[in-house]
């Protein structure tokens, strides 16, 4: 299904919608449609390899955890990285 050659470390599938996140040793977080395996669009904000991304249970926020010792939060609507 993936074609990316990024080494994947994890994959979480959101609970609202058809999408799946999947962080990367290249430090960044794909974000593909899971029906198709189509490419949707990536964070890219890392300093180092991300090693966890997963969904809020309501589907509205995507938490990263990063080498660089980031947690950032998503909003899932519009992939912005939200204040905290």
């Amino acid at each position: 299904m993936f074609t990316d050659a990024d080494v994947r470390r994890g994959a979480q599938v959101c609970v609202i919608g058809r999408t799946l996140a999947t962080a990367s040793a290249d430090g960044s977080v794909g974000l593909w449609e899971s029906d198709s395996g189509r490419v949707i669009g990536r964070l890219e904000p890392f300093s180092g390899p991300v090693y966890a991304a997963t969904f809020s249970a309501d589907g509205r926020v995507l938490a990263t955890a990063a080498r660089d010792r980031t947690v950032r939060l998503w909003d899932t609507d519009t992939w912005r990285e939200r204040a905290v």
